[in-house]
């Protein structure tokens, strides 16, 4: 279990699945939190949720891609912009919806989100054929 408050920078992706947090949030809600805690009301049930809901191979595809994602969001210029659009248009809409019991819906605007923003930020290695 998380229960440390810090500043630290955003956790490494072997951190993150030796202590199953959400990369995506955690680098939001840094973002956004003057003093980040680790264990605030929206990262715990983001937590809950994908704990009982989020499938093994949704979270497995998602531990692969949201440190890449995280790396490139980081590098631009309009970063608290971008972070600014998860936080509003993502995480706050899925955590109201898991509030009220709706966790199909939640389940999709996330996963829905965090494909756009592979398919935005996150090239994907193609091999040539020939």
């Amino acid at each position: 279990q998380r229960n440390e408050s810090n500043g630290r920078e955003n956790p490494s992706i072997g951190e993150i699945e030796e202590n199953g947090g959400c990369y995506l949030t955690t680098a939001c809600m840094k973002h956004y939190m003057d003093e980040f805690d680790d264990n605030c009301y929206y990262l715990d049930i983001l937590r809950w949720f994908r704990d009982n809901f989020v499938s093994k191979e949704d979270k497995k595809e998602y531990y692969e891609v949201a440190p890449k994602v995280v790396e490139t969001l980081d590098s631009l210029d309009n970063a608290n912009e971008v972070y600014n659009q998860i936080y509003t248009k993502v995480i706050q809409v899925c955590v109201r919806l898991i509030e009220y019991g709706r966790y199909d819906e939640a389940y999709e605007i996330y996963k829905d989100n965090v494909l756009d923003l592979q398919n935005k930020f996150v090239r994907r290695l193609v091999p040539i054929q020939e």
